[in-house]
């Protein structure tokens, strides 16, 4: 017989009280609002939490909030107030008036978990409370009331932004880092000329160093170079960051940081070039979370000259430096050539990147020396090497790409490299056309050069091999190639040759026995055209829709009548859009998209499908659906994604969200403010939130500027 520790009787009797919290939200009783607050001060976290949670499901009671703002007042049970706070968060806008009334009665650590509260209320008359408490004697109270304007400004940026900027010359330092470390967090870029004298404040130099970063302006990198040669430590890091910011901000700003930093100091070039090639962590992944040896990457890039290149050369060798490093070598150029090739010899793992950076730096000058070093690396062992070789040799315009291509687009090569194969003969077939015909001529006569021809027939066209019926003949015959590989090409070219005769011909790949020869000729049919551009497959594509028992030729079938932009396709699509089958249903709206884009203001027939789609009861066809009609320019498309706002499914709230923040117009902002206010989800009001900053910096409703779009990503 087991016999139960004093632990375990805590717990359970803790998990019976908790229980009891939990039932007060299904069963209403007498006194159920007092033993709420006593279950708010309680020691145990776990009653505090759950009094919350049923706190939240009873909102908006006023009973319930008049007692949650009775809680403020001042007493000795903080954990009382503390949780009184969190619990009146889940009130919103509702809660604001009565925070704002009860301040006067609140001592400055009321006042202060007030602001906190105002911030999780947001919206207006939040931002009244706030705004009076910014005038408050307590300066504790002045910096909590700072920080929590950044978190209510949803809905009035701009009296945010003007209560922010206007902190920034409070007599307490803290007040004025909080300020600026909001307006900061809300991406609003003040002017140089604001913040010269707050780079002179050593309380206020972190969060000054990165408003200058982002700023833009030429004129910071001065400054920031001279921050960065006093800072020390982790000052250091930050200036290196807001000088990689504004490096990375455009070209302009980068020459003036590179001005700046030939000034600088041997010793902090020297610590900025050991940043940059410093060892991650033990354990790996380290250099996500290390945004000091990112930032001195880009500014490797900025110095410029070979032994930069060499520091951005080591960051090639892990996935999450890999951009910094590639942009680095980029902004370096002819300098960063001779580092390269040197680290082709060495055997490293990042000579697939290094072979890709080169192929760009060397882009459209096939006489460098440098290329020899990319042909010779199309003999590597490795496939990876090899195909990085061939992409960068096409990058290069380079004509010795094209034996690679004959080489590989063969049955016998490795998969990755017909891959290859195919996309470098598709960067350089029009540079080298008589060549490539060659080419294909050649291979025409082997039994092994089916998919070069094929290749060859879907980039240019035709005629290859003389005239339109010499191609179609050679196509005809391979249609009948042991290899599923050989006729899924074949299918494809034939969409590309501009004669009636290419549609029968595909036709017959439409019962072939591998479902990716059948998709390949469907989409053929969506390609195929006549001489004079007039689309030829529209009847037998609509004949498959209507007939087809299988549901993935049918969803193939969609986007390719979409592309003939037939005036036939919209009605076709427009009923699919609604179909039970939400990858049918999917397929059709995404081509009523591609019509809808194409029609442009003819496009009354694609748009209405669209509109319909958003009822589906699938929410992966409503996403779809609000996707494309966010990029037409119809006045009514705002209306309907605000309607998405309303949908039962989070994540589609949370697209509608973002497309109404990318996408702008009036009324925008007024109707995302009121999404925020009644929004639970946290994942939706968050995009809500982002959306909002970008609608309210893009119209001009902060007092500053918009932030300038960084080149690097």
């Amino acid at each position: 017989m087991s016999v139960e520790r004093p632990r375990d009787q805590a717990s359970a009797v803790v998990e019976a009280r908790r229980q009891a919290i939990a039932a007060l939200a299904e069963e209403p009783s007498a006194d159920r609002v007092e033993r709420l607050m006593e279950a708010l001060g309680d020691e145990e976290w776990r009653i505090r939490k759950e009094a919350v949670s049923v706190i939240k499901q009873l909102s908006p009671s006023s009973v319930l909030l008049t007692a949650l703002l009775d809680a403020l007042a001042p007493g000795e049970n903080v954990g009382l107030r503390n949780a009184a706070v969190e619990a009146i968060g889940h009130f919103g806008e509702v809660a604001a008036a009565g925070l704002v009334e009860r301040l006067p009665s609140l001592d400055a650590d009321g006042r202060k978990l007030a602001a906190e509260a105002l911030a999780a209320a947001g919206g207006a008359r939040a931002l009244d409370g706030l705004a009076a408490l910014l005038e408050d004697a307590d300066p504790n109270v002045r910096a909590a009331a700072v920080e929590a304007v950044g978190s209510a400004a949803i809905g009035s940026y701009p009296r945010a932004v003007a209560l922010l900027e206007g902190c920034l010359d409070d007599a307490e330092p803290f007040v004025r880092f909080a300020a600026l470390d909001g307006l900061n967090r809300l991406e609003v870029v003040l002017p140089l000329s604001v913040l010269t004298p707050l780079l002179t404040a050593r309380a206020l130099l972190p969060a000054a160093l990165l408003a200058a970063g982002r700023t833009g302006e030429p004129q910071a990198a001065a400054p920031l170079v001279g921050a960065l040669s006093r800072a020390r430590g982790s000052g250091w890091v930050t200036a290196a960051i807001a000088l990689s910011q504004l490096a990375a901000s455009g070209e302009r700003a980068r020459t003036a940081v590179r001005r700046a930093l030939e000034g600088l100091a041997a010793a902090d070039r020297k610590k900025l070039l050991h940043l940059a090639t410093e060892a991650p962590p033990p354990g790996g992944g380290g250099e996500e979370a290390d945004p000091g040896r990112r930032a001195a990457l880009l500014l490797a890039g900025v110095l410029g000259g070979r032994e930069a290149a060499r520091a951005a050369l080591s960051g090639l060798e892990h996935d999450t430096l890999a951009g910094e490093a590639e942009a680095a070598l980029l902004w370096i150029g002819v300098d960063a050539i001779e580092p390269l090739v040197e680290q082709l010899t060495v055997g490293s793992s990042a000579r697939p990147a290094v072979l890709g950076v080169l192929g760009r730096l060397l882009r459209g000058s096939p006489a460098h020396p440098a290329a020899e070093h990319l042909v010779s690396a199309l003999s590597a062992s490795e496939p990876q090497v090899a195909r990085a070789a061939l992409l960068a040799l096409s990058e290069v315009r380079d004509v010795r790409c094209l034996g690679a291509c004959e080489r590989w687009l063969t049955l016998s090569a490795p998969p990755g490299l017909r891959k290859a194969a195919e996309q470098a003969l598709s960067l350089v077939a029009d540079n080298f056309r008589e060549e490539t015909l060659t080419l294909a001529r050649a291979a025409a006569q082997r039994e092994t050069g089916a998919l070069l021809v094929a290749c060859v027939i879907t980039l240019l066209g035709g005629p290859v091999l003389g005239d339109l019926d010499q191609d179609l003949e050679y196509l005809a015959r391979e249609l009948n190639s042991e290899s599923a590989v050989v006729r899924r090409a074949v299918a494809e070219a034939l969409g590309s040759v501009r004669s009636a005769r290419s549609v029968d011909i595909v036709v017959f790949a439409l019962t072939d026995e591998e479902p990716e020869v059948q998709l390949a000729a469907v989409r053929a049919l969506g390609r195929a055209r006549s001489p004079e551009g007039q689309p030829l497959g529209v009847e037998r594509l609509l004949e498959l829709i209507e007939r087809s028992p299988d549901e993935i030729v049918v969803a193939a079938a969609l986007p390719a009548l979409g592309e003939t932009q037939d005036p036939r396709a919209a009605a076709a699509l427009r009923p699919l859009a609604r179909s039970a089958s939400a990858l049918v249903a999917v397929s059709a709206v995404e081509a009523l998209g591609g019509l809808a884009r194409e029609l442009g203001p003819r496009a009354g027939q694609a748009l209405s499908g669209l509109i319909e789609a958003l009822s589906h009861p699938e929410p992966e066809v409503v996403k779809a659906a609000a996707s494309a009609l966010s990029e037409h320019p119809d006045p009514r498309v705002v209306t309907h994604l605000g309607a998405c706002l309303d949908h039962e499914a989070w994540d589609v709230r949370r697209l509608a969200a973002d497309l109404i923040g990318r996408r702008g117009g009036p009324g925008t902002i007024e109707l995302l403010t009121a999404r925020h206010a009644l929004e639970t989800d946290r994942s939706v009001r968050e995009a809500v939130a982002r959306a909002l900053t970008r609608l309210a910096s893009a119209s001009g409703r902060f007092t500053t500027s918009p932030p300038p779009r960084s080149e690097h990503a």
